[in-house]
């Protein structure tokens, strides 16, 4: 198809992510603990295990899926079915990777960050009591994890960007943003982008973040997805 077109919903909830296993497969999951999925010609609501709001999902195959949300709520999907899973907070978590059926990160507010080890998730030392909001993995030694918050010190708010070297998170210093940022993509160890409130744009090349905004455009970036270091 070369046009975006309108697909009938079967929900009047807000939905806040999207995750697609093949053209023929696919979830949504939003507000209510809402959960939606396509089989390749519409979109259905499937039994939800949770009334709390679902702010993100990642399926690692059309047998394994995970969404997390309000409140410090984890789902699963086994294949047949998405049933609760025991978290070690009460915090909202905002973003969910899953690298394999053994590894995965969870993030959250008040800087929260859980890692699933293949049988129950923990809560993992964090460098910041900052928002995060978003997360991307390039390899189970090498992540980012985005958000921010109010500075009191600087009377605005300011962007986190955490980095996992395969042991720990650290704060990344370089390039300091002054607005939240809500999401992280890489197509390569070289290439990258976080994208935030107030148009915020910052540029990873391997090294370093490189701001790549103005305050002309106000308008916040709530989600990025890169192919490649000229697609995105």
């Amino acid at each position: 198809p070369s046009t975006w077109k309108k697909i009938t919903s079967p929900t009047t909830s807000a939905l806040r992510s999207i995750e697609m296993v093949a053209s023929g497969d696919g979830w949504a999951v939003g507000n209510g603990g809402t959960i939606v999925r396509w089989n390749g010609s519409s979109w259905s609501t499937v039994t939800s295990p949770t009334a709390n709001t679902l702010n993100s999902i990642d399926m690692l195959s059309s047998s394994d899926g995970w969404a997390v949300g309000n409140g410090g709520t984890i789902v699963r999907w086994n294949g047949s079915s998405w049933s609760t899973v025991t978290s070690p907070t009460a915090n909202t978590l905002n973003s969910i990777s899953m690298l394999s059926s053994s590894d995965g990160w969870a993030v959250g507010n008040g800087g929260t960050i859980l890692r699933w080890n293949g049988s129950n998730w923990a809560n993992f030392s964090s460098p910041t009591a900052y928002d995060l909001f978003g997360t991307a993995f390039l390899s189970s030694s090498n992540g980012w994890a985005v958000g921010g918050g109010w500075s009191a010190s600087i009377g605005w708010f300011e962007g986190a960007k955490l980095h996992w070297n395969g042991s720990s998170w650290s704060v990344d210093t370089t390039d300091h943003i002054l607005d939240i940022l809500y999401d992280v993509d890489f197509s390569s160890p070289t290439y990258g982008w976080a994208v935030g409130m107030n148009n915020a744009k910052s540029r990873w090349d391997g090294a370093n973040w490189h701001q790549n905004y103005g305050l002309q455009a106000m308008n916040s970036s709530q989600a990025v997805e890169i192919l490649s270091a000229n697609d995105g």
